[in-house]
């Protein structure tokens, strides 16, 4: 009787390894996807900031050029096209805005352009504007304000 009992267990046993093995099989996913989705992935974004930023313009006079430069760096691990504006808007509520000048940059993963921008204000607009560079296809923009002098 206690061998038949131990064959009782072996086979309670082996049913339960056999049913555990297949269910772990049939809900869980093949190891290689639970280490893939784990792992680290690399992140992707675009840098875009002014050059000396400390000497960007604070205040411009009517008619007089200035002048800034500012970085965009492809860091998305593919080729972008980077459609950029620039542009002018006032304090008012919704502001005004007017587009300075339009560009459209084609960069190659882990390259960067440096773009310089000549900002001349031929018409009064406000006392206080803000000078913003946008990339269009991202919604990503970077700006600085300056005061209007006649």
């Amino acid at each position: 009787m206690p061998n038949r009992l131990a064959f009782v267990f072996l086979v309670v046993f082996a049913v339960i390894g056999v049913l555990a093995f297949a269910t772990q099989s049939a809900w869980m996913p093949p190891i290689q996807r639970v280490i893939d989705v784990l792992k680290p992935q690399s992140e992707t974004f675009t840098e875009l900031y002014f050059e000396k930023h400390l000497e960007l313009p604070t205040s411009l006079k009517l008619r007089t050029p200035s002048r800034f430069f500012f970085t965009i760096h492809n860091l998305e691990n593919k080729e972008m096209v980077y459609p950029v504006e620039v542009q002018l808007q006032n304090q008012d509520n919704p502001p005004e805005t007017r587009v300075l000048a339009t560009k459209t940059v084609t960069l190659k993963p882990g390259e960067q352009i440096t773009i310089p921008v000549e900002l001349t204000i031929t018409s009064y607009f406000s006392n206080r504007v803000k000078v913003r560079v946008l990339l269009t296809n991202l919604d990503q923009s970077i700006h600085f304000w300056v005061n209007l002098n006649n």
